[in-house]
């Protein structure tokens, strides 16, 4: 396996062991509660890491930077909740949901033109079909 394709997946496993709309934290991290706001948007990223998943050597640099930033601020948010109850935490919340939105931007683009590829393996045309299904969806966000 490529060096890539470890990091990835380090990358994205986190989010994989989590229930669509669960916590956002990383697997060995402290209780993070998930912002109302933030439930579908964690979705739609975890259907576009599981499309990702299937062609990790296709990823984006900016999709992986994107990651790593969401994962330090997970970490960082959930050891300030860990420490205090101050107003910083709002401040954290709202750069946790920014990590988020530009997770999605970044790693859904990479998504998308691996479902736009002809030759497609199994696991990606499944991969594809439920984050196609997803977009397709109507939100219930407001």
């Amino acid at each position: 396996m490529s060096p890539r394709f470890m990091f990835t997946a380090a990358l994205a496993l986190p989010l994989f062991l989590l229930p669509y709309g669960a916590r956002p934290a990383m697997a060995d991290a402290p209780e993070l509660s998930l912002p109302a706001g933030m439930a579908t948007a964690n979705n739609h990223l975890h259907r576009a890491l599981e499309v990702i998943q299937n062609n990790p050597e296709e990823v984006s640099d900016s999709c992986v930077e994107a990651l790593k930033e969401l994962h330090e601020t997970q970490s960082k948010l959930a050891a300030e909740q860990e420490h205090s109850n101050d107003q910083d935490l709002g401040v954290a919340q709202d750069v946790l949901e920014s990590n988020y939105e530009y997770s999605l931007e970044m790693c859904s683009a990479d998504a998308h033109r691996m479902c736009e590829a002809e030759q497609q393996s199994p696991g990606l045309t499944k991969a594809c079909a439920a984050y196609n299904a997803a977009d397709d969806a109507p939100s219930s966000a407001p």
